[in-house]
């Protein structure tokens, strides 16, 4: 039996990304809509400045009328219009046609242009001063943001919590259908960075991470950075990820892993087999899958942002300044330290 997807792969190519993206909105709000809520203020509130309220309101002392109740509920409506483009650029025409459809004053509008690239600042200003030229009256109540595809996926995830499996395989199944499409290709670009506390050491000796292996990534990533008191303490370029089993001393690969661990050298089963012998807080001999790097090289990538990470994340790298997809890790540790992250 193939694997469910939650996205249908047969649409006409100018309607799937349209229609896929408002059905995963959809599915989480249905799930929590304050955690939409959350998304939506992660992915565009921030950055354009918008104020998101689309829960019920509770206020006290409102005056209705001639009459002032103790307590009032109300429920606020929101429209979200979403032109996707798989590829090519925004057409400016055609965002301001989609104006038109926004009817109702007292909900939370927004439209929202999805691209595969980045939409520069530069276009974006202009396509909010020809909104307000041409709808004076709507356009302070209209708010127009853009948005990448991997976007969508990073602050998506950025709500779940770790036991909600359904939601993951959702996501999980949105990023395979923009990988299957073209619209996403980031994979030498992301670290995944993981926290880490009791095994830091052992994972900084034997250049190896480990996590179970029912977990899932639904990202492909290129860099693992591990985590500790509030920065990343070290990088490195991951080679091999592989499932395998150390029983009576023989080390031997999980099922479906057997061609990656053929591929495995001498130093990296050794690498492999030490982590598991000498982690004695946990048993790390059985369902387990390992993530072999070149090296962990030291940096001091801090956290600045309130709290600590307490789940996995995914980073996009080439928003760092000096970034380039060819280079090492080491390089890569140096250009991350004594930055900062949110």
């Amino acid at each position: 039996m193939g694997a469910t997807h939650y996205f249908q792969r047969y649409s006409k190519p100018e309607n799937w990304l349209t229609n896929s993206t408002l059905l995963l909105f959809q599915y989480l709000y249905n799930h929590d809509s304050k955690r939409f809520e959350d998304f939506l203020e992660g992915l565009i509130g921030s950055e354009e400045n918008i104020s998101i309220s689309i829960g019920p309101d509770f206020e006290q002392q409102v005056r209705e009328y001639s009459s002032v109740p103790d307590g009032h509920i109300y429920q606020k409506g929101f429209r979200i219009l979403i032109e996707a483009k798989p590829h090519g650029e925004l057409r400016e025409g055609q965002l301001l046609d989609h104006i038109e459809a926004f009817t109702d004053n007292n909900s939370e509008r927004i439209l929202l242009a999805l691209t595969k690239e980045k939409v520069s600042e530069a276009s974006s200003k202009t396509i909010k001063s020809k909104i307000k030229e041409r709808y004076p009256q709507k356009s302070t109540n209209v708010n127009f943001a853009t948005v990448t595809y991997e976007e969508i996926i990073l602050n998506f995830e950025e709500v779940l919590h770790e036991h909600e499996l359904t939601m993951k395989e959702i996501i999980a199944d949105y990023d395979s259908l923009c990988q299957e499409k073209g619209v996403i290709s980031l994979e030498k670009y992301r670290m995944l960075v993981a926290p880490t506390g009791d095994s830091y050491q052992e994972n900084r000796k034997y250049d190896v991470y480990y996590d179970p292996i029912d977990r899932t990534h639904t990202r492909n990533f290129k860099y693992l950075g591990l985590y500790k008191n509030k920065a990343i303490r070290g990088v490195g370029e991951v080679k091999y990820i592989v499932a395998c089993n150390l029983i009576n001393g023989k080390l031997t690969a999980a099922e479906g892993y057997e061609e990656v661990f053929e591929n495995l050298s001498d130093e990296n089963k050794m690498a492999i087999i030490g982590i598991i012998r000498n982690t004695d807080y946990y048993d790390l001999s059985r369902g387990k899958r390992f993530f072999v790097v070149d090296k962990f090289h030291d940096t001091n990538f801090l956290k600045v942002s309130h709290g600590g990470l307490r789940k996995k994340k995914y980073m996009l790298l080439k928003e760092i300044d000096g970034f380039d997809v060819e280079i090492s890790s080491q390089k890569l540790a140096d250009l991350l330290g004594g930055k900062q992250w949110n």
